[in-house]
């Protein structure tokens, strides 16, 4: 494992509010691998908009494209997943969602995320436990006038303390 804290220099990534490729600060990054799998989960904040936003770019050992470079020689690759949070604005229901029936998402987690990036950024949250940032996501979807479980707001807390917190 491995953390870093804000590169020097901006790095060339897609901002969800510019929705273009852009010069951003990496404020924190943990890298982390086990077996054959790995993750980076990085928070960024684009120079254009000041959009401070979560990335997430993971890999697995068994998933990997082969060929032979120009000389023949073997190349191995390894495909590589990414997310970024926000991804688009979901404050407005879109036709697709409204149309499939059901009931619409109870929180906006990936709002959520960003919040709590924003929070940490800013010093407004220095937890010191997971439960912290059980505690945060709650009082912020409180705020929003949304719910979600205990266990569910656990879910989406640990890959953030995971990322900043633990000291493995």
């Amino acid at each position: 494992m491995s953390k870093s804290g804000i590169s020097p220099e901006p790095e060339m990534i897609t901002c969800p509010m510019c929705n273009r490729i852009q010069n951003c600060d990496v404020l924190c990054r943990l890298e982390k691998s086990w077996a054959a799998h790995g993750g980076a989960y990085s928070i960024l904040e684009c120079r254009g908009c000041n959009q401070v936003f979560y990335q997430t770019v993971s890999w697995d050992g068994n998933d990997f494209d082969l060929w032979n470079d120009e000389s023949g020689t073997p190349v191995c690759e390894l495909n590589r997943s990414e997310s970024i949070y926000p991804a688009e604005d979901k404050a407005t229901p879109s036709q697709s969602q409204i149309s499939k029936g059901g009931r619409l998402p109870v929180a906006d987690w990936e709002a959520a995320m960003v919040e709590m990036a924003r929070a940490l950024y800013s010093g407004d949250l220095k937890p010191k436990t997971q439960a912290d940032i059980e505690r945060a996501i709650a009082d912020y979807l409180s705020k929003k006038e949304k719910n979600a479980s205990e266990s569910t707001i656990r879910e989406h807390a640990r890959p953030l303390w995971q990322a900043i917190g633990s000291k493995d």
